[in-house]
């Protein structure tokens, strides 16, 4: 039982023709910020503009942008880039992602000194130098992947 409250799912409906001849739709999270947008150009909330079909390319774009309705040819391929940025901004790592992996790799590295040569003589097996190398790599990967 759900209480009176709507399920919302992963995607919103967005195609051609909305009702149906619809590709996955674009992300719920993508458009829900524009909610009120929704709801000026169309008079319905989100939820129920996609129980009754989603909407066309040009009205979604349209939502995206803040603004009203117009029509707009180039509409599905703007829609297609601005899924494909959108996902790319949400996988992108943050400054605060991005710190805490260089002080995760300066952690290694001073665990890796200190069981090899530091003071503390020889505090980790070969099994943990390979673990902290290992790690290394894996952390000097993902910082170059972030930094594109």
């Amino acid at each position: 039982m759900n209480d009176g409250q709507q399920t919302t799912p992963a995607t919103f409906r967005v195609g051609d023709h909305p009702g149906y001849d619809h590709l996955p739709g674009i992300p719920w999270a993508m458009i829900a910020p524009h909610a009120e947008q929704a709801r000026r150009n169309h008079g319905q909330t989100l939820h129920r503009l996609h129980e009754r079909g989603g909407l066309s390319w040009c009205e979604a774009l349209a939502v995206l942008e803040d603004r009203k309705w117009r029509p707009e040819p180039n509409a599905k391929r703007i829609m297609l880039a601005k899924v494909r940025e959108w996902e790319a901004d949400r996988t992108r790592p943050t400054g605060r992602e991005l710190r805490l992996v260089n002080q995760a790799i300066h952690l290694v590295n001073l665990l890796d000194t200190t069981g090899t040569q530091g003071e503390m003589g020889n505090m980790l097996t070969d099994a943990g130098r390979q673990m902290v190398a290992d790690l290394r790599d894996a952390l000097w990967q993902y910082r170059e992947v972030a930094n594109g």
